[in-house]
């Protein structure tokens, strides 16, 4: 969940500085945990109210070596990472699920 936790604080870093945030669409960086290196690029897109992230672009090359289980050796590019996420209303997202392709967990 830690990814989501890093979007939620983006958003609350634009809410503090007075920069009204309509909703998350767009391109977000993901931060590795370990290093706080720039990991990938991930779009988000409002499909009926429901919001989806999928991997844009993985800045170690798209082929997954590292991971575990289904995605080892594949292509991440085009992965869905996030779905089913709902506006709560005032900055607040909430519901869905993220999917960590490095461990194939998937996290509510």
């Amino acid at each position: 969940m830690k990814v989501w936790n890093k979007l939620a604080l983006a958003a609350a870093a634009l809410a503090v500085s007075g920069v009204a945030m309509a909703d998350p669409t767009g391109v977000w960086r993901t931060i590795d945990d370990q290093t706080g290196q720039a990991k990938s690029l991930v779009r988000i897109t409002d499909e009926g109210g429901k919001y989806v992230g999928r991997i844009q672009q993985v800045f170690s090359g798209n082929v997954c070596n590292a991971c575990e289980g289904y995605y080892k050796g594949r292509n991440l590019s085009g992965v869905t990472v996030l779905w089913g996420v709902t506006s709560e209303g005032g900055n607040k997202y909430g519901g869905g699920r993220i999917m960590d392709p490095k461990n194939d967990k998937v996290y509510k």
